[in-house]
């Protein structure tokens, strides 16, 4: 367990929503650092980032009571896309 503001057994939407936007603070730094990093690296850096992002979004909407039950991942479909708009900005940038 990684999260020291609440335990497994302790676990609500509370501290999901807690974690989330602390999460959400630490991407809205690096969206910013990923900017500046080497064009050579920018682009595999930035399509980590989306797919986190995309995946934190989906354990936004879901309960924490589920969090502890269920998985939750980003399906391949939706990593294709994501790949795939990333080689395609890369090519524009």
């Amino acid at each position: 367990w990684y999260f020291p503001i609440a335990s497994f057994e302790t676990f609500d939407d509370a501290a999901k929503n807690s974690i989330t936007t602390d999460i959400k603070k630490d991407f809205t730094a690096a969206k910013k650092a990923i900017a500046q990093l080497p064009s050579s690296s920018r682009p595999a850096v930035l399509l980590s980032y989306q797919y986190y992002n995309k995946l934190l979004k989906q354990i936004e909407h879901t309960p924490a009571s589920l969090l502890l039950k269920k998985r939750i991942r980003v399906s391949d479909a939706q990593k294709t896309v994501l790949f795939i708009h990333s080689l395609v900005r890369k090519s524009y940038v």
